[in-house]
């Protein structure tokens, strides 16, 4: 069975005007929506999602009486091209100011990225999802005036009575669209263009992205007039559209492109709600629509018939059992559900019943029909198993199901089920467990979902720009960094990388590359230094500082920091100096920035232990204010410092002056070797020089002397790994934790890694993890996140989902991304051949191959980068190892 339709036949939409208001066939006055972010039921525990119930549910009860809205879900394929479209142009405004070897190795790294999305996003069933909400109002005043209009005859309504329609549901959705604000759903009201645009994507695709021009005031009791109109509206939407009705489904030409469409409708009600009831059909491979209309009933005669249905049950079964009667299980169950809704609309006032209908349309090639249809079958037969709704396959119903999931509020087909105030928020669909940045890059799929989820450390919501990353050994932590460094330094990132991973041979002779080597030489003009106890690359003076005559506060406090690592005495918390050591030591400071302005040396601990020695003589010779017990202390501060100074062993550490250059767009610091006594030392010295170049380049750009382009100019990164326990003590983690609050104001973003949650276990640790606005959690073991639960904000549901993330070594990695701004998701993390190579360190898997293949190009990393991706060379090395054993 075919019919041939046209829009004219199937779509009520008689007249469109510019401010998005459409008028419908049955006199009915609709406005949307647009979605721009939703509810996150993740971000929080079970409280979480019931407070964002009550809200929606209060959103509900602002529905009149007969009137009601519609939520649309649109899930469309992520289309690669269109998905990385936003990245190239980034990529290229990035690359346009660098220098030809530098611009190669950006676009490489974009085209690994690309190579990554082309293959695992159909590999999951990528979705792109958009939300538009339609708000329907009925006057009642002009429904009365006519009847059901034909649909090839116009209706005249009175220009008043339309006037004040057209305002009574531009309130109604202005009243509605506050309450979705305040909720946490950013909405915005669309206008003709949008509304037109909205209806397009749903008729016919293809013209979604065209301009729509024909709305405007429709002043005319002219029936020709009112019908050209619109018939120009129909036009607009889809003109060249061919509509075949069948029995199963609504088949849609245009051109040469044919689709089919099936659309499932709600035939039965779950057993009980949630937020997640609806999941199931948001899990369906894209494209699809669901469409779920929600009518608000009449409060009082609802009210008025419940309380008599209690009465009616009750009094029956009382006589039943009376008389001795068999009374079922379900009459018991009918008994007590009228008399929670009766009790319900008894005592809140806003309480109330509602129609509810949901419908699905799934969309398919015309030569896929029969993948389609064994898709609608699996997909009721499993909805049903997980909610024991019914859904039926809309046989012989497609057109009223069709346009019941236009974003019209028109519920054509009239499917409904009842249901109460305290479900009706479970069967709104403005939910998503999605926890993506608009912009940023990409790091994997929503699970579930399948939505492509982006990390924009620079996001404007957030308060700072701190991220950590934690997860056992072997989690997928440290892939997972060297990706999204891979993927920001394509758009011209720069930044810093501290890590203590690489080690040596046997003999000392050579080094065995660590966590990020892999990815720093595959960067032109990007350094290594080498920083540990026995040998180094470079040397770097503390002291520094631009201005010694103008020497901030905070430089001084970051030397009084250092220093109570460097000559402390041991406590429980860590290295620590009394009250008056820290001022004398303060005083100090100062007064070597003071001798250094006025003579021009550079500052450096020598001076610092002269100033302390003349300080005391000058304290031991006061006879007026002298104070002996403050000159001692001062010579013995002096005294703790000769490790530092001339030829002690320690002399490199804050006496010697800087030979580390500036400009390289990557920079790795190697800490291997070091011990912690002086890892935290060197490390607060490295923010420091980092904090400072930072600075100076953030000033270049805004004074607009830097050549940077792209979304990075005058920005920066910093990552350290690995390297918190000995920084985290009471003076250096209050410096470090002042200085990532101060991130947002330098553009730079520091990076949080950690395999050990138990070094953030004291007051430092648990501020700096409250300072973080971003976390990407890999498996970690339920005792380590006890350390930080609560500084992380988890919750009981959240720690067993964690434990049982699962990482596949060489296929996919999973996380729990929790954004401050867009709330929580299981992310699934795949690289392709390029970005595994470029981000995996594994010592045992990776690292002997990727030395193999660098012997063999010369050490040259993109000529080696070749080989590793080259499946022959794989079976070539793997015969040649086969031989050999």
């Amino acid at each position: 069975m075919t019919r041939t339709r046209t829009l004219g036949d199937v779509l009520p939409i008689a007249a469109i005007e510019p401010d998005g208001l459409m008028v419908t066939s049955e006199a009915t006055y609709v406005r949307l929506l647009e979605c721009q972010d939703v509810l996150h039921p993740r971000a929080g525990g079970a409280s979480h999602r019931e407070a964002l119930r009550d809200r929606l549910s209060r959103l509900a009860a602002r529905l009149p009486s007969g009137q009601g809205l519609q939520v649309i879900v649109e899930a469309e394929p992520v289309e690669p091209d269109t998905a990385l479209e936003r990245d190239w142009n980034e990529i290229r405004a990035a690359t346009s100011s660098v220098d030809a070897d530098r611009r190669m190795a950006m676009e490489r790294l974009g085209y690994a990225l690309e190579q990554t999305l082309r293959r695992s996003a159909p590999a999951v069933d990528a979705a792109r999802l958009r939300w538009t909400i339609a708000i329907r109002h009925a006057p009642t005043e002009l429904r009365q005036r006519i009847a059901r209009p034909s649909r090839r005859n116009a209706r005249v309504l009175p220009l008043r009575a339309h006037e004040r329609a057209a305002a009574e549901s531009a309130r109604l959705a202005d009243s509605l669209a506050a309450d979705l604000t305040a909720a946490g759903c950013r909405v915005e009201a669309l206008d003709a263009q949008g509304a037109l645009t909205a209806l397009a994507r749903c008729i016919d695709p293809t013209t979604a992205g065209t301009d729509h021009r024909p709305a405007r005031v429709l002043a005319t009791a002219d029936p020709i007039d009112a019908l050209r109109h619109r018939h120009d509206t129909l036009r607009s939407i889809a003109g060249d559209v061919e509509l075949q009705v069948r029995r199963d489904w609504m088949h849609r030409a245009v051109g040469d492109h044919h689709e089919v469409e099936a659309v499932l409708h709600l035939a039965g009600p779950p057993a009980e709600t949630s937020v997640w009831w609806l999941l199931a059909l948001l899990e369906v491979p894209p494209p699809w629509r669901l469409a779920v209309h929600v009518t608000a009933t009449d409060r009082v005669a609802q009210r008025r018939r419940y309380r008599l249905r209690h009465k009616r049950l009750w009094a029956d079964l009382r006589r039943r059992e009376r008389d001795g009667k068999l009374i079922s299980e379900e009459a018991y169950e009918q008994e007590r559900e009228a008399a929670e809704i009766d009790a319900e609309l008894r005592t809140s006032g806003a309480s109330g019943l509602y129609d509810v209908s949901a419908y699905q349309a799934i969309r398919r090639p015309a030569d896929e029909a029969e993948d389609l249809a064994e898709l609608v079958r699996l997909l009721g037969r499993e909805f049903e198993s997980y909610t024991d709704a019914r859904l039926y396959q809309g046989r012989f119903l497609v057109e009223d199901s069709w346009v019941s999931t236009l974003p019209l509020a028109a519920d054509r087909l009239g499917a409904t089920r009842r249901f109460a105030q305290r479900n009706v928020a479970d069967c709104l669909p403005l939910w998503s467990t999605s926890a993506s940045s608009e912009a940023g890059v990409p790091l994997g799929y929503a699970v579930p979902g399948n939505t492509l989820e982006r990390i924009d450390l620079f996001d404007p919501r957030y308060r700072t720009h701190v991220a950590v990353v934690t997860g056992a050994s072997g989690s997928g932590k440290t892939v997972a960094v060297n990706m999204l460094l891979a993927r920001n330094v394509s758009r011209g990132a720069t930044g810093y990388i501290v890590d203590r991973s690489s080690s040596e041979d046997e003999d000392g002779s050579r080094r065995h590359a660590g966590h990020y080597e892999q990815l720093v030489a595959l960067v032109p003009g990007a350094r290594i230094i080498h920083y540990g106890a026995g040998a180094r690359d470079a040397i770097l003076c503390p002291w520094d500082t631009p201005d010694v005559a103008n020497v901030p506060a905070a430089k001084v406090e970051f030397l009084v920091a250092l220093h109570t690592l460097l000559i402390g005495d041991p406590s429980s918390s860590g290295p620590a100096l009394a009250g008056l050591e820290r001022t004398l030591l303060t005083r100090g400071i100062q007064t070597v920035y003071a001798r250094c302005a006025r003579s021009g040396e550079l500052p450096r601990e020598r001076l610092l232990y002269e100033e302390l020695r003349r300080l005391a003589r000058e304290q031991a010779a006061d006879e007026l204010d002298g104070d002996a017990s403050v000159a001692s202390e001062l010579r013995r501060l002096a005294e703790r410092l000769h490790p530092y100074i001339d030829d002690g062993p320690l002399a490199w550490l804050a006496d010697r002056e800087t030979t580390i250059e500036r400009g390289a767009p990557l920079v790795l610091f190697d800490l291997a070797g070091l011990p912690d006594a002086l890892a935290g030392p060197v490390i607060l010295a490295l923010v420091d020089f980092i904090d400072r170049d930072v600075a100076r380049r953030r000033a270049q750009h805004l004074a607009g002397h830097s050549r940077d382009t792209g979304p990075w100019a005058g920005r920066a990164f910093v990552a350290i790994d690995e390297a918190w326990k000995p920084l985290l003590t009471p003076a250096a983690g209050a410096w470090l934790n002042e200085w990532a609050r101060r991130t947002r104001h330098l553009a730079c973003a520091l990076l949080v890694i950690s395999q050990h949650l138990a070094d953030f276990a004291n007051a430092q640790g648990r501020a700096l993890l409250r300072n973080s606005v971003l976390r990407l959690i890999f498996h970690t073991a339920h005792d380590e996140l006890a350390e930080a639960r609560d500084a992380l904000g988890l919750e009981d549901e959240d720690l067993e989902e964690i434990a049982a993330l699962e990482t596949r070594k060489g296929e996919y990695s999973t996380c729990l991304l929790d954004s401050e701004a867009h709330g929580r998701a299981t992310v699934r993390i795949f690289l392709s051949d390029i970005e595994y190579w470029a981000c995996s360190a594994d010592p045992e898997r990776d690292q002997p191959i990727r030395e193999l293949a660098l012997a063999e190009s010369d050490g040259d990393a993109w000529r080696a980068m070749r080989l590793l991706c080259d499946p022959a060379w794989h079976q070539a090395r793997a015969e040649e190892l086969g031989e050999a054993a």
